[in-house]
């Protein structure tokens, strides 16, 4: 179970301080996985000073199960369930994606 910060239903916004009380979100987890390595190399020129470092984002998927406020699922279909994942996309690689899906 968790909590949820922000909750649209249809037209109305519930905001929560930090959270939106007697809200719940189920949720099931799919894969926790890691990400592609990161390469950090620092290296200052002249001075031999050269260091590889880098490491590997932990990266879970999830899927949302229920949504309920004050004990009443706003979403339960599952058609409508959405899964979703902890790590970002660029908004560059996903307009590149679209300009060649239209070319």
């Amino acid at each position: 179970h968790g909590c949820a910060l922000l909750i649209r239903q249809e037209n109305k916004i519930t905001l929560g301080t930090p959270f939106v009380d007697k809200a719940i979100v189920q949720a099931k987890v799919l894969e926790q996985t890691r990400d592609k390595k990161i390469v950090v190399f620092k290296k200052k020129r002249r001075k031999g000073y050269k260091k590889k470092q880098g490491h590997r984002q932990y990266k879970t998927t999830l899927l949302i199960e229920k949504i309920l406020l004050d004990g009443k699922a706003l979403v339960e279909d599952k058609k409508k369930n959405k899964e979703v994942t902890t790590t970002k996309k660029s908004a560059k690689s996903a307009s590149t994606k679209q300009q060649a899906s239209t070319k």
